[in-house]
C-alpha cells in the first residue's frame, strides 16, 4: 500500500513540474510595427481605447504619433498581421506592416510602400 501511495505522490509531483505542465513564459509572442495614417492625439487615444478591436491575443500596443507608427505585441497563435490590419480598419485607421529593418524610435521609418 505504501508503494502505491509513493508512486501516486511521485506522479503528482512530476505533473506539477512547470516543464511538464507547459511554461506560460514560452508563449509565441511577436511584435509588428505598423505604419498608420494617424494625425493627432485623438487618433492615438482612439487606438488605445479600442485595443480589443485589433484582435485576440494583443499583449501590448505602443503608439508613436511623431512617426505615425503603432507597435503591436501579440500572441501569434491567436492572431496575425492581416487580422490586426483588419482590426485597424474597423476603427477607421489605415495601417500596413513596416519593413523589418525599421526601428520604432527612428524618425526615418518607412513603410513598404515607400520602397
Amino acid at each position: 500500500m505504501k508503494s502505491i501511495a509513493f508512486i501516486l505522490l511521485t506522479l503528482t509531483l512530476i505533473c506539477l513540474n512547470p516543464a511538464w505542465a507547459g511554461d506560460k513564459k514560452s508563449e509565441p509572442v511577436h511584435t509588428t510595427v505598423f505604419q498608420t495614417d494617424i494625425r493627432c492625439e485623438n487618433c492615438s487615444i482612439k487606438i488605445m481605447n479600442n485595443v480589443p478591436a485589433l484582435g485576440k491575443g494583443i499583449k501590448d500596443v505602443v503608439v508613436n504619433l511623431d512617426n505615425k507608427t503603432v507597435a503591436v505585441t501579440y500572441d501569434n497563435r491567436k492572431t496575425d498581421d492581416q487580422k490586426i490590419i483588419k482590426g485597424f480598419k474597423s476603427i477607421r485607421v489605415n495601417a500596413e506592416v513596416m519593413t523589418p529593418e525599421c526601428d520604432v524610435d527612428s524618425v526615418s521609418c518607412r513603410s513598404s510602400k515607400d520602397e
